[in-house]
């Protein structure tokens, strides 16, 4: 499985509820909806209390979400995608409404797995 991590932060001014309400409801719906090659989306938003930083640092992010492809052919059909303008704008227009573009980021990971037994 290959798989995209998202580290999103929400606009300045927008609630966290207000965040994951537009999050669930609209974009997931839509991503889903648009990249077929999405074969698995999962979203972590943090609970209160529940970050442990250094002291003095904040909690940077207000979602951590994993988006799982089959295989790396799928994970770059979807970037074609959002490179075309002329494809991507619904899904760029709906990131704009909640999402601060300028502090989220993306990372490519190989994921590993131990489970107990």
């Amino acid at each position: 499985m290959f798989k995209l991590l998202n580290f999103l932060i929400r606009k300045p001014g927008m609630s966290p509820a207000a965040f994951r309400a537009h999050y669930e409801n609209s974009h997931v719906p839509l991503a889903l909806k648009t990249f077929p090659q999405i074969i698995e989306h999962r979203r972590n938003y943090p609970l209160d209390g529940g970050a442990f930083f250094p002291e003095g640092a904040a909690q940077p992010w207000d979602c951590i979400s994993e988006i799982s492809f089959a295989d790396r052919r799928g994970f770059d059909e979807m970037m074609k995608f959002m490179g075309d303008p002329a494809l991507s704008s619904e899904v760029a227009k709906d990131g704009e409404r909640f999402l601060d573009g300028s502090k989220c980021g993306m990372l490519l990971v190989d994921e590993t797995i131990t489970t107990r037994k």
